[in-house]
C-alpha cells in the first residue's frame, strides 16, 4: 500500500469542482450533517466557509478557460460561434450564452461554451456596435428566422429553369473560397522553404540549397500558370462521388484524405465546424434551471456564468475520461428515484 499524503489544496479542488459538476448549492458547506460526514473522512480538513468556496469555484473556472483559450491559439481552424437567449422565471434577468464550434486535430467536432453573460452586463459591449445593429435591422427588420420570400424563390430556382445558373454561382463562390486558402498554402509554403534555405546555408550545405531554389522557382512558375496543369480543386470534383451509406463519417474521410487534398482539407476543416443549428447553446439553458431556482436566486451574473461555463467544461472532461461508465456526473440535486 502507498504511503498517503493528505494535501488541503487538493481537497478544496475537488470540493469546488463536485458543487460544480452535481448542481450543489454554495451554502452545503455550512449545512451540519456534511460538516460532520466530512470530518468523519478527514478530521484533519476543516470545511471552509461560502465564500472560500465561491473563490475557490472562480479559480476553477479561471484555469479552465485559460486551458481552452491555449487549446484555440494551438488550433489552426477556424471557430464558429452560436447564441441563445434565455430569460429566467425567478429573477426576471435575461442571459445569453455565445457557444463555440471548431473541429480539433484529430477531427473530432467540439463545441464549448465561452461567454454567459447577462443583458445588462452586455449592453455597454452592444453600445459600441450601434451602428452594426443599426445596418442589420434595415437588412432584416423583424430579426426573424424564417426564410424569407426570396429565399424560398431561390430554392424553387433551383429545380426550376434558373438551376443552372444558381449551380455557376455556387461552382465561382468555391473557386473565389479555393483561391483564397491556396494564397495561404502557398505563402506558408514558400515561407518553409526560406527557412530551409535558410538553415542549409548556416549548415554549408550549398548543393541542397540550390535544388531547393530550383524546386521553389520550379513551383511558383507552376502556380502562375493556370493552365499548366490540373488544380487541386479540379481533381477534387472529378473524383467518382461516393454513396450515401450508412455509417458514412465525413470527418473521417478528410481527415484520411488530408494528403491528398491539403488546400480543401483546411478549406473542409474550417467549413464543416459551422453548426445549422442552436442545439450546443440551447442545452445550455435546459441545465441553468439547477442554477438559478428560488432557493438560488440570488447568485450574482457572475457566478451563474462561472458555474455554468465551469459544469460545461468539467462535465466534457470527464466524459472522455469515464468512456463506457456510468455517467454519474450527470446527476444533479434534481436527480433522485428509489432503489429495489
Amino acid at each position: 500500500m502507498s504511503k498517503y499524503s493528505f494535501d488541503v489544496e487538493v481537497s478544496r479542488d475537488e470540493l469546488a469542482k463536485m458543487i460544480i459538476v452535481h448542481d450543489y448549492p454554495l451554502s452545503i458547506v455550512e449545512h451540519y450533517g456534511f460538516q460532520k460526514y466530512t470530518e468523519s473522512l478527514q478530521p484533519l480538513f476543516k470545511v471552509p466557509c461560502r465564500n472560500t468556496v465561491k473563490g475557490d469555484i472562480m479559480k476553477v473556472y479561471e484555469d479552465k478557460k485559460c486551458h481552452i483559450l491555449k487549446c484555440f491559439e494551438e488550433n489552426a481552424s477556424r471557430i464558429a460561434l452560436t447564441s441563445y437567449m434565455w430569460t429566467t422565471s425567478n429573477q426576471k434577468k435575461g442571459y445569453m450564452a455565445i457557444t463555440t464550434h471548431y473541429i480539433d486535430v484529430n477531427w473530432k467536432l467540439q463545441n464549448q461554451i465561452m461567454r454567459w453573460n447577462s443583458i445588462y452586463m452586455m449592453l455597454s459591449v452592444a453600445l459600441e456596435y450601434k451602428e452594426v445593429f443599426n445596418r442589420s435591422s434595415k437588412k432584416d427588420k423583424h430579426y426573424v428566422c424564417l426564410p424569407s420570400e426570396d429565399e424560398w424563390n431561390m430554392a424553387s430556382n433551383l429545380y426550376g429553369e434558373e438551376a443552372r445558373s444558381e449551380i455557376m454561382q455556387v461552382h465561382n463562390i468555391i473557386i473565389e473560397l479555393f483561391e483564397e486558402y491556396k494564397k495561404k498554402h502557398d505563402a506558408k509554403q514558400r515561407a518553409s522553404w526560406k527557412r530551409q534555405c535558410e538553415t542549409n546555408v548556416s549548415e554549408g550545405r550549398g548543393s541542397t540549397l540550390s535544388k531547393s531554389t530550383w524546386d521553389l522557382d520550379f513551383e511558383n512558375m507552376l502556380s502562375e500558370d493556370d493552365g499548366f496543369e490540373k488544380t487541386e480543386l479540379d481533381d477534387y470534383l472529378a473524383e467518382k462521388l461516393l454513396l450515401n451509406e450508412e455509417g458514412f463519417e465525413i470527418l473521417m474521410w478528410w481527415k484520411c484524405n488530408g494528403s491528398k487534398f491539403p488546400i480543401l482539407h483546411k478549406i473542409a476543416r474550417d467549413i464543416l465546424a459551422t453548426p445549422i443549428s442552436s442545439v450546443a447553446s440551447e442545452s445550455a439553458f435546459s441545465m441553468s434551471g439547477n442554477k438559478v431556482t428560488k432557493q438560488c436566486n440570488r447568485l450574482k451574473a457572475e457566478t451563474v456564468g462561472a458555474l455554468m461555463c465551469s459544469q460545461s467544461w468539467l462535465r466534457k472532461e470527464l466524459q472522455g475520461k469515464k468512456q463506457g461508465e456510468p455517467k454519474a456526473f450527470d446527476h444533479t440535486v434534481t436527480y433522485d428515484e428509489d432503489v429495489e
